[in-house]
């Protein structure tokens, strides 16, 4: 995990933060230094890279059913830890 912390803010402390660890480990770390998510995540606009969980539903060029589910169940979980402050 230490490309991790060198590739966006963590929120220390929280269950934000296991939430971006458990995210990178399955995308990939070089895949997330090149998202869009990450730079938001980076300059903090939250809301905005919310927005960005559904465009990784694919792998080998095919949306899975698998991936969008577990997209959808990050995002919830990401979208209430902001909205109950668990940053």
């Amino acid at each position: 995990m230490g490309h991790f912390s060198t590739r966006i803010k963590p929120f220390t402390g929280s269950l934000l933060h296991a939430h971006q660890q458990s995210f990178t480990f399955n995308l990939g770390s070089a895949a997330l230094q090149r998202s869009t998510l990450r730079q938001k995540l980076n300059y903090e606009l939250y809301k905005e890279a919310s927005k960005e969980f559904m465009k990784w539903v694919y792998a080998g060029g095919k949306k899975l059913p698998g991936l969008v589910k577990r997209r959808k169940t990050e995002q919830e979980l990401f979208r209430s830890s902001l909205e109950n402050n668990w940053y």
